[in-house]
């Protein structure tokens, strides 16, 4: 018996220090600059460095589950059933990218974007183009 605790004390120690190496999770944040209708900057930061976001569109929010095929499959969104990838865009060495897209009249408080960062597979949340 004391042999297993001090085994699972061991364990447990180990998969702390794993957490701890791997550091804080990184909280990926969408922001936009501009006027609707018209040029929008959608300002990604805060995800993995040297790696791809994915800009993902829908005209409603909801829970919509990334499907086989694409990176982060099994990732639940903050996004509709008309979620629809817009872009893959590369992150710089800090996790940021800026998107600059024209935005046209009907999008205008219509359409949430939501980015997905395709290494942590961790998400911003969805945001309606004001």
């Amino acid at each position: 018996m004391r042999r297993r605790c001090s085994q699972m004390s061991g364990m447990i120690l180990t998969l702390l220090a794993s957490i701890a190496a791997a550091g804080p999770a990184r909280a990926v944040t969408l922001t936009t600059v501009g006027s609707c209708p018209g040029t929008i900057d959608f300002v990604v930061t805060g995800a993995s460095p040297f790696t791809k976001a994915a800009f993902v569109y829908a005209f409603g929010t909801g829970s919509f589950v990334v499907p086989a095929g694409y990176p982060c499959t099994g990732t639940v969104l903050g996004l509709d059933a008309t979620a629809t990838l817009y872009s893959y865009e590369d992150l710089d060495a800090s996790g940021s990218v800026t998107l600059t897209v024209t935005v046209p009249p009907w999008a205008c408080g219509n359409v949430y974007v939501q980015v997905v960062d395709t290494t942590a597979c961790t998400t911003s949340a969805a945001t309606l183009i004001p």
